[in-house]
Order: structure tokens, then C-alpha cells, then sequence
């Protein structure tokens, strides 16, 4: 009996450890300990921090059972492998890419499960529930397909809810990078994903990662039992005798996997290298034989040149231009959403009491705007509505239940037409977005129940606690039996959890009203570059698909 508490504590002093070391040190530096000096804490503090990452990625592909199997199958590869993972990787990227892998072999060599008749009758679909399950193995395949440099930054800021600057301190880089590579990996992933015949938008596939692909905690026995396996393995056990069959399974078939692959690319490096090698030796003596050397008194002379067509210009180095050449710097500005286009124009600023300019036209515009906090707002962009001052709310803006509404007002614009310059940003379209005005006022509805909820769930936690301090005095004094002060203590704990709750919920009211927010300006065509109007290929009232062309611009090159 006291050698399993010595057990137990040992444990607890080696966490608390990993944990201190875990919040001092990086991946890399952890990772140079374990493999160096073989330190288990460091070991610990990694499976620590990545532990739920790689659960959570075992989960969305297998059910509990296997999920369980392929996460210490996960970790009893990096015990193993931990030397080949490069000074420039990402250690959450890796154990991504790997625990993607030990899942797909696990569900591969999963026998069919037999479904029991559910008693009963059957539950109501969950069509948000069946949506996700139906997106999320389509989602971990594309994050496993990207590049290193771009899925690092993905797991690290989408999977894990890292900070743009704590994932740039994980990978060694500037936070600008960090920011490029998650724009340029979000573009991957939505191009995966329109193969796959499903349309969404990039700048909406951050918030879907980060709001459903969230870390599973890890329990304290699967914890116990994986750290137990993984240290035996790092010791020099064989892995039969560290974990179950079925993970050392996994285990040995992955890490089979991944040298063959390395044999692989190693073959291929060396083919390449020969055909290299081989095509300089041939083009240096064909270049030999083929090019006589002139005679001193006659020049030389170059080989006529191919003829050019009729039409068809010629540059001054010699080249002729084609049509495709000149019409690099045309641009196609293209609508985010699917929808019927009300308008093809720009705004024009028309102060009170002016005059708009000829062939102006006005159109109602739906946007968010948050309340001030004080009453004075010196800023240009404020506005009184209904006697409180509003500005428009900007990205970078928290949306706070009780101080963000819905706007509508009546702006001018000028219809767009070929000739016409354009900005960066600058409005060139309008998708009807009637449907996403209904959305996001739900939304708003909700964060505000949510508020009411939470505010009154406060309320009752501060009466409970007046009654238990009250109750708990009485007690003390003599006044009043055990049992009446415990009653109270016991609403009041349940009254903080209740809050608990209920912030929660406040905090996932705000990012789906976030969600429908981005996707209300994603209806409002706007351009990215600069440059002049050559052709619009949409007009009012006709239909528009989703990334159809709207305006062609021709690029500014000053």
C-alpha cells in the first residue's frame, strides 16, 4: 500500500513538473531534453499540451474504443521517432499528421460495428450535428494534406487556440508570417473543399475550426495509462509490453509506413539526380559538337528567329507578345455568395442638403453598429440613433450583448461603368442579402437572451451567498442547526455553476452571431486591387453564383 502512494505521488511531483517546465520552455526545447537526455518530464509537459489536440483528432474519425487505442498509438510514435522530427517542424503539426494517420489504419482495420434496434421512438435529427459530422472528416483529411509550413500554423492557432504571436514563438518566426501562412493555408483548405462539393468561403473557415474542432480533455486513467506506455517505450521496453495489442499495432504499422515513405522519397531524390546528371553531360557535349567555333575575321552570327505572325506584336527582346501575355493584368472582382445582384455601383459621400451628382441613385444599406460608451464621440464615423451614439462596428470590435443592433440607412451611389477607377476595399456590387439580415437578427436575439440569462443567473448566485453567510453566522452564534447552513451553501454552489453556464453560453451566442455577421458582408462585392474598370459582367437583377465574375478591372501599375 505506501508503494503505490509513493507511485501516486511520484506522479503528481513529475506532472507539477512537466507543467512548470511546460509554461517556461518551447516544443523544440522540450523536445532537444527528451531526446538528449531522455527527460521524462519534458516528455509529460509535451503530452500535456497536446494531449487533448490529439484526442480530439482520434475522436472525430473513430468512436470511443479505437479513439482511445490510436491516441496511445500516437504518442508511443513520437517516444520512437522523436530524433527525426526536424528543427524546423512544428511538434503540434507532427503528432497531427500522425494521429490523422494512426486513425485512418485504426478505422481501416475496424470490424463493422453491429447497431442494436434503438427502443423507444426515434430522437429528432440534429441537422446542424449531422452537418458537422458529415464536414469534419472532410476537414482533418485537407488540414492533413497542407504543407508543413501552413498546417503548423493551422493547428497551432485553430486546433489548439494559440495567439498569432504564441504560435510565432512556437515556430520561430515573425507574427506577420504566421498571419500570411493562416490566410494562405485557409485558401488551400476552401479549394479542397469546393472538389469536394462543398462551398465555403475562407474567411469563414477559421471560425468553423476554431468554434467546433475543439480539444478533448484527456481522462486521468486513459492519461495515466498512455504516459505509463510511452516511458516504458522510452526506457528501451518493447512496445508489446508497454501498451495493448491493438496500439502497438497501430504503433508499428505507422511507423512501418512512414519509413517506406521515406525510402520512397529517397529514391526518387537519387532517379532525379541521375536524369539531372545525365541531361547536363549529354547538353554540354551536344553544345560542343554542335557549335563549330568562327573564324577570327568573320563574326558570328545568331539563327534566325522564328517568324512572327500577322497581328501579332514583338517585344524588344525579340519575343512575340500574345494576346495572352498582354491580358495578364486583367483582374475578375467575383461575389463571395450565391444570390440575385441588386446593384452594380459605388458609394459617393453627399453630405445633408447637397445635391447628389448626376445619375446618383439611392439604395438601402443593412450594417452593425455598437453603442459608445460615453456620450461624447468625437470620431467622424459616429452617428445619434435613437438618442445614443452609434459608429460602425469594425472587425477587430467585440460584439457585446445589449450594444450592438442592426442599422439601415439610405446611401448614394453611382452606377459602375467601364472607365471607371477603383480602390482597394472599395464597394463595386450588392448581393441581396435578405436572408442573412434575417439570420444575424436572430443571432443578436439570442446573444441578448443569453445576456438576460446570465445577469439573472448572477443575481440569484449574490442572494444565494447572502443566505448562506447569513445562515453560516447563525450557525457559528449558536442560532441555528448544521444542517440550516448547509442548504444554502449547497444553492450557492449551484448557483456558480449555473453562471458558469450560462457565460458559456453568452460566449457562443457571440461567435455565431460573429458567424452570421461575416457572412452578411460577404454579400457586399468589394475589389482588392487598384486599378480601371474594362467590362461588367453582371447587371441588376440577374442571378449570380457563387465566385462568378461581377466586374473585370485592369491593374493600376503606379
Amino acid at each position: 500500500m505506501a508503494r503505490e502512494h509513493l507511485g501516486t505521488l511520484l506522479r503528481l511531483l513529475r506532472r507539477r513538473a512537466g507543467e512548470e517546465v511546460a509554461g517556461a520552455l518551447t516544443d523544440a526545447q522540450l523536445l532537444d531534453r527528451f531526446v538528449g537526455r531522455r527527460d521524462e518530464a519534458a516528455f509529460e509537459a509535451l503530452f500535456w499540451r497536446h494531449g487533448p489536440m490529439v484526442l480530439a483528432v482520434c475522436r472525430r474519425l473513430l468512436p470511443p474504443a479505437d479513439a482511445e487505442d490510436a491516441f496511445q498509438a500516437t504518442f508511443l510514435v513520437l517516444v520512437r521517432k522523436a530524433a527525426s522530427i526536424g528543427r524546423g517542424d512544428a511538434v503540434a503539426a507532427w503528432l497531427y499528421r500522425v494521429a490523422y494517420r494512426v486513425a485512418l489504419r485504426a478505422r481501416a482495420t475496424a470490424r463493422p460495428a453491429v447497431e442494436l434496434p434503438e427502443e423507444g421512438p426515434p430522437a429528432a435529427p440534429d441537422e446542424e450535428a449531422a452537418a458537422w459530422r458529415e464536414l469534419r472528416p472532410l476537414l482533418d483529411e485537407a488540414i492533413a494534406s497542407l504543407p508543413e509550413k501552413y498546417r503548423a500554423p493551422v493547428v497551432l492557432c485553430y486546433l489548439q487556440g494559440k495567439t498569432n504571436e504564441e504560435a510565432a514563438r512556437e515556430l520561430g518566426c515573425p507574427k506577420g508570417t504566421v498571419a500570411v501562412r493562416l490566410m494562405r493555408a485557409r485558401e488551400r483548405l476552401r479549394r479542397r473543399l469546393d472538389r469536394c462539393k462543398l462551398i465555403l468561403p475562407a474567411a469563414l473557415l477559421g471560425v468553423v475550426l476554431a468554434g467546433r474542432a475543439q480539444a478533448a480533455p484527456v481522462e486521468a486513467g486513459l492519461a495515466q495509462m498512455t504516459l505509463k506506455a510511452a516511458l516504458v517505450a522510452a526506457a528501451g521496453g518493447t512496445l508489446t509490453a508497454a501498451a495493448s495489442t491493438h496500439a502497438t499495432a497501430l504503433a508499428e504499422g505507422v511507423m512501418r509506413a512512414m519509413f517506406l515513405r521515406k525510402c520512397k522519397l529517397a529514391v526518387a531524390a537519387l532517379i532525379a539526380l541521375g536524369v539531372i546528371g545525365g541531361g547536363g553531360a549529354w547538353w554540354h557535349q551536344h553544345a560542343a559538337t554542335a557549335a563549330p567555333p568562327c573564324p577570327k575575321d568573320e563574326p558570328a552570327r545568331s539563327a534566325p528567329g522564328p517568324a512572327v505572325p500577322a497581328g501579332v506584336k514583338e517585344d524588344p527582346a525579340g519575343k512575340p507578345a500574345t494576346d495572352k501575355e498582354e491580358r495578364r493584368d486583367l483582374v475578375d472582382v467575383a461575389n463571395p455568395r450565391e444570390g440575385i445582384v441588386l446593384f452594380v455601383g459605388s458609394e459617393v459621400a453627399v453630405k445633408s442638403g447637397e445635391k447628389p451628382p448626376p445619375g446618383a441613385f439611392q439604395h438601402e444599406m443593412t450594417y452593425l453598429v455598437t453603442v459608445a460608451d460615453d456620450e461624447k464621440a468625437p470620431q467622424a464615423d459616429w452617428e445619434i440613433i435613437g438618442g445614443k451614439w452609434y459608429r460602425p462596428l469594425h472587425k477587430r470590435d467585440e460584439l457585446r450583448p445589449n450594444k450592438v443592433r442592426l442599422h439601415r440607412a439610405e446611401k448614394w451611389f453611382l452606377p459602375l461603368k467601364e472607365g471607371a477607377a477603383v480602390q482597394p476595399g472599395q464597394l463595386v456590387a450588392l448581393i441581396d442579402p435578405s436572408l442573412a439580415v434575417d439570420d444575424l437578427s436572430i443571432k443578436l436575439a439570442k446573444l441578448d437572451a443569453a445576456e438576460a440569462d446570465r445577469a439573472s443567473s448572477e443575481r440569484a448566485r449574490e442572494d444565494y451567498k447572502e443566505r448562506w453567510l447569513r445562515a453560516d453566522q447563525l450557525y457559528k452564534q449558536g442560532a441555528g442547526s448544521k444542517e440550516d447552513a448547509t442548504a444554502p451553501k449547497l444553492s450557492y454552489d449551484r448557483s456558480v455553476y449555473e453562471t458558469i453556464s450560462k457565460t458559456e453560453g453568452v460566449k457562443v451566442a457571440a461567435r455565431e452571431a460573429r458567424m452570421a455577421a461575416t457572412i452578411l458582408e460577404m454579400y457586399e462585392v468589394r475589389s482588392k486591387v487598384r486599378g480601371v474598370v474594362t467590362k461588367v459582367t453582371r447587371h441588376a437583377g440577374e442571378g449570380a453564383r457563387s465566385l462568378d465574375a461581377v466586374v473585370q478591372v485592369r491593374l493600376d501599375e503606379k
